[in-house]
C-alpha cells in the first residue's frame, strides 16, 4: 500500500523505483487522536490482522507499522504498545502524497 503514496525516483524501462524517504512517517499529526493497541502473538505473526481489526481491510498493514517506526515486526514483543490513528485522518494525510506517486 505504501507504494501508492511514495514518489517515483525512476521509471526507466517501465520499471518504477519509488523513494521510501518521500514520506516523513514521523510527521503524522494524530490531531483526531489515536487508539492504543497492544500487540499480540497473532499480530506479530500476521501483522495484517491489526489493519483488519481497526480498518476492516488488510491494506494498511505496512502503513501502521511505518507510523509506529516498526521496520521489522519480528523484532517486536507481545504487549508492545502501538498507535492506531483515526482512519479518516489517515486517509486525508495520505492523500497529500498521491500526486507525488502518480
Amino acid at each position: 500500500m505504501r507504494n501508492l503514496f511514495q514518489a517515483k525516483l525512476d521509471t526507466t524501462n517501465n520499471i518504477v523505483i519509488r523513494n521510501p524517504l518521500s514520506i516523513d512517517w514521523s510527521s503524522f499529526p494524530y490531531e483526531s487522536g489515536f487508539t492504543l493497541h497492544n500487540l499480540t502473538d497473532l499480530n506479530i505473526i500476521k501483522p495484517y490482522t491489526i489493519s483488519l481489526e481497526y480498518y476492516g481491510s488488510t491494506d494498511y498493514e505496512d502503513i501502521l507499522l511505518l507510523l509506529n517506526n516498526i521496520e521489522n515486526i519480528f523484532d517486536c514483543v507481545p504487549e508492545k504498545e502501538i498507535k492506531i490513528p483515526n482512519f479518516q485522518e489517515l486517509k486525508t494525510w495520505l492523500s497529500q502524497y498521491q500526486s507525488q506517486a502518480s
